[in-house]
């Protein structure tokens, strides 16, 4: 895992989402790119077209005054992140011993510019997402887990201490599941403990996890397998089972279909977003 993508709205989430990053980085020595998109005010304008123009200038003035607050605040928390962890400014790869990181502004829609930048990282972080966070980091987490084609690290508004020491990996045999093992090997291989959960259900046979055990260790990664049997739902299951295992990080697969705004999860994943209270890695 060598290059961590951060994208930051300038809201309260981002000292979670950088401290998260730098946590995964840091084993790794790897980079992390701390992104801030800014919206095009040409569209915003485009929008109010016959407007007088005293409106037009009203409203130009306000939107890029709150744009720049939101770019102040991202990049003041990135700055602290980085001096707390020693991290290296970087524009362009300086080898794979030094932790670096470097900041990004970029015009543009979040839903397109966050899922092509997360197109050449390993991993997406994201802080706060389903916790009434910001509009436009609620889409730009959408885009990138449907467009992106990397996984994405969900960290609770508060944090988390640690993260991949206890690891519990959802598996259903789905595609989305094995993407999301495959998005996770390197944080598995440096696991403490990694536990794998198949929860039955009408098209999931709890024996499932007997394979995947087998394939991690021909990694070397030895698994303790867990059945479960949900009363109530998968998501709850899995998070309730995680937890009690003392894990720092659920491996799943994300689910859904989307127009894009109009996305719909599936009932997990939407579990997922409304509930998690420790780090989840997902893919779709």
């Amino acid at each position: 895992m060598r290059v961590i993508l951060v994208p930051l709205g300038g809201n309260d989430d981002c000292e979670a989402a950088l401290a998260a990053a730098y946590t995964m980085a840091r084993p790794f020595r790897a980079h992390i790119d701390a992104l801030f998109v800014r919206p095009d005010l040409l569209d915003a304008i485009a929008d109010l077209e016959g407007g007088a123009p005293e409106v037009l200038a009203s409203v130009t003035k306000a939107t890029t005054a709150k744009w720049d607050e939101y770019a102040r605040r991202a990049k003041e928390a990135f700055d602290v992140a980085r001096a707390n962890a020693d991290a290296a400014l970087a524009e362009q790869p300086i080898g794979t011993d030094t932790l670096t990181s470097r900041w990004r502004e970029v015009i543009g829609a979040d839903e397109v510019v966050v899922p092509e930048h997360g197109r050449l990282a390993d991993l997406l972080v994201f802080a706060g997402i389903g916790s009434g966070g910001g509009e436009s980091q609620q889409r730009a987490f959408e885009a990138a887990l449907m467009r992106a084609a990397r996984p994405v690290l969900l960290v609770p508004p508060d944090g988390a201490d640690t993260i991949g020491q206890t690891i519990a990996v959802a598996w259903n045999g789905s595609a989305e599941a094995a993407r999301a093992v495959a998005g996770a090997l390197p944080l598995l291989e440096n696991a403490e403990q990694v536990h794998i959960l198949t929860a039955a259900g009408s098209h999931t046979d709890v024996e499932l996890g007997q394979s995947l055990a087998g394939y991690l260790g021909w990694h070397g990664i030895v698994c303790d397998l867990h059945s479960l049997y949900p009363e109530t739902g998968v998501g709850a299951a899995l998070l309730a089972t995680a937890k009690e295992l003392g894990a720092d990080l659920l491996v799943m697969g994300g689910y859904g279909h989307s127009r894009m705004r109009e996305l719909v999860f599936g009932g997990v994943t939407r579990h997922m977003l409304g509930h998690y209270d420790l780090p989840v890695l997902i893919a779709h």
